[in-house]
């Protein structure tokens, strides 16, 4: 079974998609917030990882970055965000997609999410 660490900040959204990951047979690992998932993901090693960039504590950028620290090979990694406009935002996101993390802006699809899935594990 493959495990997907997910965090976001939102209990609706954090909701729906591990029920919908669940459902494809994903264990889930949830956090609220970029400092909970620093901890998960310095102890356990996921095949993947879906994230917010704006959460409090530790933000995405902050989280993604400290997955970079850990000295090893990154699972593939979906970024779900609503954005901002601000530039420093874009270049920052920018920098993720050339990296090869895909990106999907809120609102997006379950079928959005299936085929981000699909093209991580294949």
């Amino acid at each position: 079974m493959k495990t997907v660490l997910l965090a976001d900040d939102k209990d609706d959204i954090r909701d729906i998609l591990q029920e919908f990951l669940e459902f494809q047979d994903y264990k889930v690992d949830v956090c609220v917030d970029g400092q909970q998932a620093i901890d998960k993901a310095s102890s356990h090693d996921y095949d993947i990882i879906i994230t917010d960039l704006m959460m409090p504590v530790t933000d995405g950028f902050g989280f993604l970055e400290a997955l970079e620290n850990l000295n090893r090979p990154l699972p593939p990694i979906i970024i779900i965000t609503g954005g901002s406009p601000s530039l420093d935002f874009q270049n920052k996101l920018k920098q993720l997609t050339e990296k090869g993390m895909t990106l999907l802006k809120k609102p997006f699809t379950m079928d959005q999410i299936e085929n981000a899935l699909h093209q991580a594990v294949s």
